[in-house]
């Protein structure tokens, strides 16, 4: 419970307020599907799930002037990356920090 974690951690009731906020303010958005959360994508052959992380990723990719030259070396290297697990979703709310 976050009230007693911050409670015990003697959190001000100031941050204590922010906190609680936040916490509100993120339970109401809704968040994207991830992979795990649609088991029926487990039933799709692996040339289809391949294809479809390609459809899904790749487009984001192309975005990418480097991306966009790896693919015209060598296309299997983007393909690589849109199915080999290289890649995942990651959703970030305003004001959340990309890097660390």
């Amino acid at each position: 419970d976050i009230s007693r974690f911050l409670s015990q951690r003697e959190v001000s009731k100031m941050m204590t307020a922010r906190v609680h906020r936040q916490i509100r303010e993120r339970m109401m958005v809704e968040q994207p599907l991830t992979e795990q959360c649609v088991p029926a994508l487990g039933l799709l052959t692996t040339s289809l799930r391949r294809e479809l992380w390609e459809h899904i990723f790749g487009r984001h990719l192309q975005r990418y002037p480097l991306f966009r030259w790896w693919s015209y070396q060598d296309e299997s290297i983007v393909t690589a990356l849109c199915h080999g697990g290289s890649l995942q979703w990651q959703f970030l709310a305003p004001g959340d920090g990309l890097f660390a």
